[in-house]
């Protein structure tokens, strides 16, 4: 066997092997080096080829601040007061009051009523300033009525009239088939002061934006979102004090029903996500 020939059969061999391996590892480096043109969509797009119908997103900053409270027993001190049999107050603070027989609120209220009237907004404020009947109602000035749940929420405001919806700081008023209160719950926070320093919000089209980028979107394809509006949310519980943050409520329908989404109007991220019965 003529070792001294298969010696440079390999050698050469490898030589062209390795001058093989070194021409594709350069035009692999040419690929890679080529500029990529990445295609991203908009949040209107991506939303858009999800099924999801919306309206304009706004890109308008706001200024808002934190506000704070103190705890209190104000629903349990002025308990006395109420003309109603069934009522207490819990450890965390919570008046629930069960009327002894249904109360028509002279509302008007049908199973079409989506939402309430100039009219019946201000008969129901009336309502809630009586004091034999709640508690300091007059400062439940924000009202919503949910007609899948039959139940009227009154919550107190945190700044320029933007409503805390954590359930801190609401009246609650659940309704029968007939549409007339049969008892209610409350909460209520003292001495809302706002801090000094505002900060700058996220508009409504970045809030849309973190949820719809996250790897599994809070929005399902084929939702209807309705509307978003700025809201505070308890941020934190300290000994004495609740501090209140800003956020975006966005609600929107799917199959399944229609839910709330909060995300923080500051850190960006979401709070919660909570659907009406």
């Amino acid at each position: 066997m003529d070792f001294k020939r298969i010696q440079i059969v390999l050698v050469f061999f490898f030589l062209v092997f390795d001058i093989y391996l070194l021409f594709m590892l350069f035009n692999r480096a040419e690929v890679a080096s080529l500029p990529t043109e990445e295609i991203e969509l908009t949040i209107e797009e991506n939303l858009s080829n999800r099924g999801v119908t919306f309206d304009e997103l706004s890109t308008e900053k706001y200024q808002l601040p934190f506000v704070v409270s103190e705890t209190n027993n104000h629903l349990a001190e002025n308990i006395s007061q109420l003309e109603i049999e069934d009522v207490s107050v819990n450890q965390e603070g919570m008046l629930t009051g069960t009327l002894s027989e249904p109360m028509d609120l002279g509302l008007g209220l049908t199973a079409e009523t989506t939402g309430f009237s100039t009219e019946q907004r201000q008969a129901l404020q009336e309502i809630l300033e009586n004091p034999a009947l709640f508690i300091s109602g007059d400062v439940y000035r924000n009202i919503w009525y949910v007609n899948s749940e039959q139940v009227i929420y009154a919550r107190m405001t945190a700044f320029d009239g933007r409503p805390i919806v954590d359930g801190t700081a609401e009246i609650r008023i659940n309704l029968d088939d007939n549409f007339m209160m049969t008892g209610y719950t409350q909460t209520f926070q003292s001495n809302i002061t706002e801090l000094d320093r505002d900060r700058t919000i996220l508009s409504e089209r970045e809030a849309l934006e973190i949820i719809d980028r996250r790897v599994e979107t809070l929005i399902p394809d084929g939702s209807i979102i309705h509307y978003s509006i700025l809201v505070y949310y308890r941020q934190t519980q300290l000994d004495g004090l609740n501090v209140y943050s800003p956020a975006w409520q966005i609600v929107y329908d799917n199959p399944n029903g229609r839910f709330t989404l909060l995300v923080d109007g500051i850190r960006g991220n979401t709070i919660n996500r909570n659907q009406f019965n």
